[in-house]
């Protein structure tokens, strides 16, 4: 079993001294709290889920620690992350799993929505209701739209947003832990 707190320190340890975060990180941390990657990597683990799209990347602690747990379940998958910020840290280990792309959601949506399926969404960037209106035929099977930072303005518009574009379909959310909540269809 991985020792998540130690991943967690790593990433965030390695982000903070980084050259981008001095020059353009402004003293804000942004990374998602442990707790909060936990919990992605123990939903990811335990649905298996192997195909992820991820909207706002940060220095990539959400996206390493869902990596994480698809290595941890020996599924062969893939994370798209984008983030208009390159502050990614691209580390060796996750080079398989992880495709950064420094550019806004709407385009990297646009690229991929024709070509690529996935199995979960993780917002934790900025999203727009035409983003999420593509991102529903996107899904391989159910819609699983995990939504972060809800204390703030973006995640509940992104919360708004899905659940607009899912129209009249039977849904469940969940307040997974802190900032995290999840809309799944059946």
């Amino acid at each position: 079993m991985t020792d998540l707190g130690a991943l967690y320190k790593k990433i965030v340890s390695a982000g903070l001294a980084s050259k981008k975060f001095k020059i353009f990180g402004r003293g804000e941390h942004k990374a998602a709290s442990l707790a909060d990657c936990t919990c992605l990597y123990n939903f990811v683990l335990k649905l298996r889920i192997s195909d992820i799209l991820e909207v706002g990347t940060w220095f990539g602690t959400t996206a390493m620690f869902m990596a994480q747990a698809m290595k941890d379940n020996g599924i062969d998958g893939c994370i798209y992350t984008c983030d208009k910020h390159d502050m990614y840290l691209d580390w060796p280990e996750y080079r398989d799993v992880v495709r950064f792309k420094n550019m806004e959601a709407s385009k990297l949506i646009g690229r991929l929505r024709k070509k690529w399926k996935c199995d979960m969404v993780f917002a934790d960037g900025r999203l727009y209701q035409r983003d999420c209106d593509r991102l529903v035929g996107m899904y391989k099977g159910p819609v699983c739209f995990v939504a972060h930072d809800w204390s703030l303005r973006k995640g509940q518009n992104n919360y708004k947003y899905m659940r607009k574009a899912l129209g009249k379909r039977p849904l469940t959310v969940t307040h997974l832990t802190g900032e995290c909540y999840t809309i799944c269809s059946t």
